[in-house]
């Protein structure tokens, strides 16, 4: 069965998270719904592109921060994620350009994420990824 979870645009269908249209306003809390991990690590649900107020992060289960706060954190690990997207030496990222298309997917039961997206660059060139 296939249910719209706490927006029309995120679905949840036989193990299957999809968010169908990218909303910059709501970048961290999507983040934070599409992390993965395994038990050992987990990983927020950025984009390897980065985007601005993005917060990447890598967790490290077990291990905390010795700081004096108002509650335990976990330790973040170096950030992994960071990738430069060219496409005919351009730069690849969601805050430049148009996105026509856009489509991004949590496997829960294989533990998969991806994004499709239809990106038109700023000097007009449209590429599938």
């Amino acid at each position: 069965m296939n249910e719209t979870i706490l927006d029309p645009n995120l679905f949840y269908d036989s193990w299957v998270l999809t968010e169908t249209q990218f909303a910059p306003e709501q970048l961290n809390y999507k983040e934070t719904v599409f992390t993965i991990g395994n038990g050992y690590l987990g990983t927020r649900g950025s984009f390897e592109e980065g985007y601005p107020g993005a917060v990447a992060d890598t967790l490290k289960n077990g291990l905390y921060d010795d700081v004096p706060i108002y509650y335990t954190e976990l330790v973040n690990c170096p950030d992994w994620l960071p990738l430069y997207i060219a496409i005919d030496d351009e730069e690849f990222r969601l805050d430049k350009g148009e996105i026509l298309g856009y489509q991004r997917q949590l496997d829960l039961k294989r533990g998969v994420l991806s994004r499709k997206i239809s990106w038109r660059s700023p000097i007009g060139k449209t590429n599938d990824l």
